[in-house]
């Protein structure tokens, strides 16, 4: 079975094609260019000279844009060796077809190689220098025609066609790398938009902890306070009632620390259909495909059963987030005789150290196998599976506080 990169992984190898397909495009031109200055060695060397000066800034120029259209995250600084360089491209860009079109026959037509070069240099301003895209595009097009056409006029030859082969050549250009750059920055946007909807998905667990933390200690904090306030009243008064006041506060406080500890490690009722939904929720804002399996008809558990399986499925997708690179997970929940069994896995191993002795899926597994069921893990080389085993219809112990605050099944 061929396993899919993870998402990030994907995000840079589209990175690298587009930045190789931009340098391609960038060559591509460059070479033909190259050539037929080549074939017309023979003309004056200082119009050698101004040709080969006009090749060799417009590709490094476009290629410097081209590169921080996509690698540098956005455009380039505007420093003034980045002003020089761009105004030399851009002069050398349309004075090449000028000085060109002398070498050129009538009945040859328009230098068409050497209007490639505005129409790279277009296409690469357009891409990465910041300046919005549109305009540049149609700026690039009329003063490729102005060059074509200040060029045949000067060798006498049939302005039009000179117009035409300038003024596409800037859209043909424009619109290949546009696509490209486009596509990527689709892309990058989905990448920003996956990250924020993680930190999202995070933020309202969160909220939704410190909301179910504040209902549970508000109401308690605010009677224990009440009734201190009543028991310094009555010491003197009534010291009897006092020590019962105070009893009564113990009972209290001890009260609020339990819920306090269920709402902290899980212990509190869970829908193990919700923790099986936020979990593929989350898994798929980490760029995670996951599947869910069941049976038609989902097993009854007990309160106590359903909470232990939905820790095993908050654990098992916390590991996948912070422990591996996984691109596909998968969660089953089905009835296997008088057991319930629930499968987590993932196409990436965890890291050694995810499984701890001290806690994680370790910690469960001594809760599971109090409970009469068991949790087991397997590592391979490309797959990681959590199973838990637990009877369906057997409750499992409540955790007791103890009155020194240690919990204890």
């Amino acid at each position: 079975m061929t396993v899919a990169a993870p998402y990030p992984a994907r995000l840079r190898y589209l990175r690298h094609m587009t930045l190789w397909t931009l340098l391609l495009f960038d060559g591509v031109v460059f070479l033909p260019v190259a050539m037929e200055l080549f074939w017309h060695r023979s003309a004056a060397v200082p119009v050698l000279l101004v040709l080969a000066a006009a090749l060799v800034v417009s590709c490094a120029v476009a290629a410097h844009f081209m590169i921080a259209s996509v690698a540098a995250g956005g455009p380039p600084p505007m420093t003034r060796r980045v002003r020089v360089a761009f105004g030399c491209a851009a002069a050398g860009a349309l004075i090449a077809p000028v000085v060109a079109a002398p070498l050129y026959s009538p009945s040859t037509g328009p230098p068409a190689p050497w209007l490639l070069l505005p129409a790279l240099f277009t296409a690469a301003v357009m891409a990465g220098s910041g300046l919005p895209r549109f305009r540049t595009a149609v700026a690039g097009a009329v003063l490729a025609a102005g060059a074509g056409a200040a060029g045949a006029a000067n060798a006498g030859q049939e302005v039009l066609p000179a117009v035409v082969v300038g003024a596409f050549a800037v859209t043909a250009a424009c619109a290949a790398v546009a696509a490209q750059v486009w596509f990527w920055d689709v892309a990058a946007q989905a990448d920003r938009a996956r990250q924020l909807e993680g930190e999202a998905a995070v933020a309202g667990e969160r909220l939704r902890f410190a909301a179910e933390l504040h209902d549970i200690q508000g109401h308690s904090l605010q009677v224990i306070a009440l009734k201190s306030e009543l028991a310094a009243r009555l010491v003197e008064a009534d010291p009897a009632r006092a020590v019962a006041e105070m009893r009564e506060i113990e009972s209290l406080a001890r009260e609020a620390l339990r819920d306090t500890r269920e709402v902290a490690y899980g212990y509190r009722t869970v829908n193990l259909t919700v923790e099986i939904a936020n979990a593929t929720r989350v898994l798929a804002a980490a760029g995670v495909h996951c599947a869910t399996r069941s049976d038609a008809d989902p097993p009854a558990l007990a309160p106590a059963a359903e909470r232990l399986l939905g820790l095993v499925v908050r654990e098992a997708t916390t590991n996948v987030i912070r422990h591996s690179r996984a691109a596909n997970a998968e969660i089953e929940l089905v009835r296997d005789g008088a057991e319930v069994r629930l499968l987590m896995a993932n196409d990436a191993p965890l890291t050694p150290s995810a499984a701890g002795s001290g806690g994680g899926l370790a910690g469960l597994a001594e809760r599971f196998e109090a409970a009469g069921g068991s949790l087991s893990w397997r590592r391979g080389e490309d797959r990681f599976e959590v199973t838990a085993m637990l009877p369906a219809h057997v409750p499992v112990p409540a955790p007791v506080v103890t009155r020194d605050g240690a919990a204890s099944r």
